[in-house]
C-alpha cells in the first residue's frame, strides 16, 4: 500500500515539475520555435484528455472498492486505501496538466500577437 502511494505521488511530483519522460522529436528535426510550441500544446491537450479518463476510471475503481468492502487477506486493510492513491494522483495529474495547458496556450498566443 505504501508503495502504491509513493509511486503515485512520485508521478504527480514529476508532473508538477514537468520532469516526466518525453520524446520531443520535433526539436531534433527543426529549429522552428512556433512548431515546437504547437507540438507541445498538442501533447499537453492529449495529456489533459487522458488525465480526464484516468480520473474517471480511478473514481470508478475507488467507489467500487468502497462499495464492495474488499480487504487484504492478512491484515484486513481496506483495498480502497491503495485504490485511493490512484484517484488522488489522477486528480493531481489533471490539475497539473490543466496548468500546463493554460501555460502553453498563453505562450503560443503571445507569439501569435505581433509586438
Amino acid at each position: 500500500m505504501a508503495a502504491m502511494w509513493l509511486y503515485m505521488l512520485g508521478a504527480a511530483l514529476a508532473s508538477r515539475e514537468r520532469s516526466h519522460l518525453s520524446a520531443d522529436f520535433f526539436q531534433a528535426f527543426t529549429d522552428n520555435e512556433v512548431l515546437h510550441d504547437v507540438m507541445r500544446l498538442i501533447a499537453t491537450t492529449l495529456s489533459v484528455v487522458m488525465a480526464v479518463f484516468f480520473v474517471t476510471w480511478s473514481y470508478s475503481l475507488f467507489s467500487w472498492g468502497v462499495e464492495k468492502g474488499q480487504v487484504t487477506p492478512v491484515f484486513s486493510i481496506p483495498q480502497y486505501i491503495s485504490q485511493g492513491s490512484l484517484l488522488v494522483a489522477s486528480i493531481l495529474l489533471l490539475l497539473y496538466a490543466l496548468r500546463d495547458l493554460i501555460h502553453d496556450v498563453r505562450k503560443l498566443s503571445r507569439k501569435a500577437v505581433p509586438q
